[in-house]
């Protein structure tokens, strides 16, 4: 049997950034044996297992040489490669102590060590120390084993295969006399396939699993404590994300901005700088094309190489910190800065007076790590940086969340508007104006003029469905009351897709919210139509003609229109997925409040006789249906025999099978062959009084067969 040992050894990887006085003579076999002597002591290992390269930075050098400095720029990359025996916590103790080390101290540590190689009058500065990584490699050894278990003790997760020592007496029967398994923890038996609790510390207790070899026994840890074994201290609120606990400590150490014992207490209510709003004041920039929004219109007199216009840019984003309303935070820096503080750390003035030196130093700069967060902070005409500048931008943030209340967030966009234009009536002739620009408040404010045209979209769909129905039923209280259960289905609608489906108001929902109207007012336009045309004394009997003539039709086309969008439903595009969720929920909501508060609401205080109609107003009278027309005879139904049973073109026609407490409670009998009214073409008076003639004989039948 044959099984694959692994060994490993760690392997530690660094850099160093330093200024130097000759770094040819630093780039001998001397020079670098010092280097690797002041690395392995700062590490704690031995020097033998250092190796170390130097490279000079030419293109740095020569910048510095402008800037009249004796200094050279060299990039120092080491390597510490330790023996496979040692012990892994060599290799990281080392690693931790090159991190530590400060620049000042590993100057001085590395200056002594390469004086002591044999290169003496070599001045070194430590500039940037790279954070060592560590790594480990793995060699491979073939052993034969003789150890129970297939693979031998379970395998290499579970157990190691060694040979037993000199003392070990075997057991009764013991195959394997000479090899035995060392298990790994909570795994035990001669061939490692037997399964344990863990040691657990600090109270904890055994949390069991099954007996297999990838079942996961743990530690279920008291809340004082956390890790695998309870072995570590459990920090209060476990820092509330706003701070790095000290396992072993339990203490919390806070990010800048937040205190107390759990880093609970944010003074100043700083907000996550990563849901801060973001803006941007931009030079260089007069605004876009008038023939093409999408382009920007740039401002080519302005020179950035210019010393006014520099010490200027500076002097913004440093008066945009002191001021306490404009809210900006400490974290970012402005690419001003971070120029400025480097061109000085070089040797060279600032603001940069030639143009040229200037441009190669923004050149250098923008290669170089403490410039990589300014990418696209400068834009030239040139490749790589490289020519004229022509635009420029400081970006800021301010503490202020991306989702605050939009009235706050309107308050602090105000003060820097004030603010820019203040600055741009102070800002020397050579800069030029300064924009502002912001995503979040491009956004806010498209927001607010989408809602805001939502709104009036909305309310001028719904006064147009109310003059429509208004005219259509001829009754301002009905047309009232269909108009309240379209705002109640569009509300309820509404909070469906946006709280429960979560869709993002843009500008399709806002559209979508004039359309929703169109298509609630369906179900119950219908309702209100056949009840305005019920010719009924009471409320409740108009209700009931309606319910009985018109609503199984309603709950018919509810149905199919339902049962038709439900086939959009699992659609995998999103913009048909949308559409039949819309569609669905929109045939739902408007069928149910139809009939759950329309209908009620009609029962309860549903218009009878003349109230609410618009032709009792003389200047509309003229506008009102002929009384003697003969499709307004016998109770004044609709045209359709098959709509309301009491028309004359029923009565005319074969009768149909109305249920009798329907006839009971009409007002006018069934037609029985009783003489026609006279028409309108009769003189008006002759034939209102055969109106009220007939109707009086009408009242009269109906008296006498109650009598009956």
């Amino acid at each position: 049997m044959t099984s694959t040992t692994l060994e490993n050894y760690n392997i530690i990887a660094g850099s160093l950034t330093l200024e130097v006085s000759d770094c040819p003579a630093l780039d001998t076999a001397q020079g670098r044996a010092g280097l690797a002597e002041g690395i392995a002591e700062t590490a704690n290992v031995s020097a033998e297992f250092v190796a170390v390269t130097v490279t000079c930075n030419r293109r740095l050098e020569a910048l510095m040489e402008a800037f009249r400095r004796l200094s050279t720029a060299a990039d120092v990359d080491y390597l510490i490669d330790l023996p496979y025996e040692t012990p892994k916590e060599v290799g990281l103790s080392a690693s931790r102590n090159l991190e530590a080390e400060t620049v000042q101290t590993f100057t001085v540590r590395l200056e002594t060590a390469v004086a002591r190689a044999g290169v003496p009058n070599l001045t070194l500065n430590v500039t940037v120390v790279a954070p060592p990584s560590v790594d480990a490699k793995t060699t491979t050894t073939t052993t034969t084993l003789y150890c129970p278990g297939e693979p031998p003790c379970g395998g290499a997760n579970y157990g190691t295969c060694v040979m037993a020592p000199p003392a070990y007496t075997p057991g009764p029967g013991d195959l394997y006399r000479w090899w035995i398994c060392i298990c790994e923890e909570t795994y035990n038996g001669s061939a490692c396939d037997e399964r344990i609790c863990p040691v657990c510390q600090n109270n904890g207790t055994c949390a069991s699993g099954g007996q297999n070899l990838t079942a996961e026994w743990t530690c279920d840890c008291p809340i004082t404590h956390q890790g695998e074994r309870c072995e570590y201290l459990r920090c209060p609120g476990d820092c509330n994300n706003a701070g790095d606990c000290d396992k072993f400590t339990g203490v919390c150490a806070c990010f800048d901005g937040y205190d107390g014992e759990d880093c609970g207490l944010a003074p100043g209510q700083l907000v996550p700088i990563t849901n801060a709003i973001e803006l941007s004041l931009t030079w260089g920039l007069l605004g876009y094309e008038v023939d093409n929004k999408s382009e920007p219109d740039y401002d080519y007199n302005f020179e950035l190489f210019d010393p006014e216009v520099q010490e200027w840019i500076f002097d913004t984003c440093s008066a945009a910190r002191a001021d306490p309303e404009l809210l900006v935070r400490e974290e970012v820096v402005c690419w001003i800065e971070g120029w400025k503080t480097w061109v000085m750390a070089v040797g060279g003035p600032f603001p940069v007076n030639n143009s040229d030196l200037a441009s190669e130093a923004l050149q250098v700069f923008m290669h170089q790590r403490v410039g990589s967060p300014f990418l696209g902070d400068v834009a030239t005409d040139g490749v790589d940086y490289a020519g004229r500048p022509y635009f420029t931008r400081i970006r800021l943030k301010i503490n202020v969340a991306a989702n605050d209340d939009a009235e706050y967030r309107e308050e602090v966009r105000q003060k820097w508007d004030t603010w820019v234009e203040n600055r741009n009536a102070m800002a020397p002739a050579s800069v030029g104006p300064m924009l502002m620009v912001s995503y979040f408040f491009t956004q806010m404010e498209l927001e607010s003029q989408v809602l805001q045209s939502t709104f009036m979209a909305f309310g001028g769909s719904m006064a147009t469905s109310l003059l429509a129905v208004a005219f259509f039923t001829q009754n301002v209280v009905i047309a009232f009351y269909v108009c309240l259960n379209i705002f109640l289905v569009v509300g309820v609608l509404a909070g469906f897709l946006l709280y429960w489906m979560e869709y993002q108001f843009g500008v399709v929902e806002a559209i979508g919210a004039t359309i929703f109207v169109g298509l609630s007012v369906d179900y119950c336009l219908h309702l209100a139509h056949a009840y305005n045309e019920a010719n009924l004394k009471t409320s409740l009997k108009k209700m009931q003609r309606t319910l009985i003539v018109i609503g199984p039709s309603i709950m018919g086309g509810a149905v199919t229109t339902i049962a038709g969008t439900a086939f959009l439903l699992p659609c995998r595009m999103i913009l048909f997925q949308k559409l039949g969720w819309t569609l669905f929920a929109n045939s739902i909501v408007s069928v149910f409040f139809t009939f759950t508060f329309l209908t009620p609401l009609f029962i309860i205080l549903g218009p009878t006789g003349t109230t609410g109609t618009l032709f009792c107003c003389p200047c509309l009278r003229r506008f009102a249906p002929d009384e003697n027309h003969p499709s307004r005879r016998h109770g004044g139904g609709l045209h359709d025999a098959a709509t309301f049973p009491d028309s004359p073109r029923a009565m005319d026609e074969e009768a149909p099978n109305i249920p009798e407490t329907i006839l009971e409670e009409e007002d006018v009998t069934p037609y029985s062959g009783v003489a026609p009214l006279p028409t309108s073409s009769e003189h008006p008076t002759d034939a209102m009084e055969a109106v009220e003639s007939r109707r009086s004989s009408l009242s009269s039948d109906i008296q006498q067969s109650e009598t009956l």
